[in-house]
């Protein structure tokens, strides 16, 4: 699946450009959330873009759909748990109003 745009939002700082894939990988590769092995075989989601550099994100399956559900107020690559932590600690807004763990843990 291919998508001309990937919608990534942190402190309102945006990809200049930026293309996403579900992937099947061909060798090992890392999730950038994570840091678990994308064996091959597996499907996982790659990100090319032009944020202030070129950059490359791969991730599992798992921290992928963890991200597209619960990260609506915007995320960066490489911190997914780390804002999920934050946000559950109600250090962080979504449409102006502080989360709550029921916001998280409620689909």
């Amino acid at each position: 699946m291919f998508e001309a745009c990937c919608c990534v939002d942190y402190s309102d700082i945006g990809p200049d450009l930026c293309r996403t894939e579900t992937r099947r990988a061909a060798k090992e590769h890392y999730c950038c959330e994570c840091g678990a092995t994308i064996h091959v075989g597996e499907r996982h989601e790659y990100v090319t873009g032009k944020w202030d550099y070129w950059s490359t994100f791969r991730t599992c399956a798992p921290c992928a759909a963890v991200r597209n559900d619960r990260m609506s107020c915007g995320w960066a690559y490489g911190r997914l748990w780390e804002d999920m932590r934050d946000c559950l600690g109600g250090h962080c807004d979504c449409d102006d109003e502080p989360c709550t763990c029921d916001d998280w843990l409620c689909p």
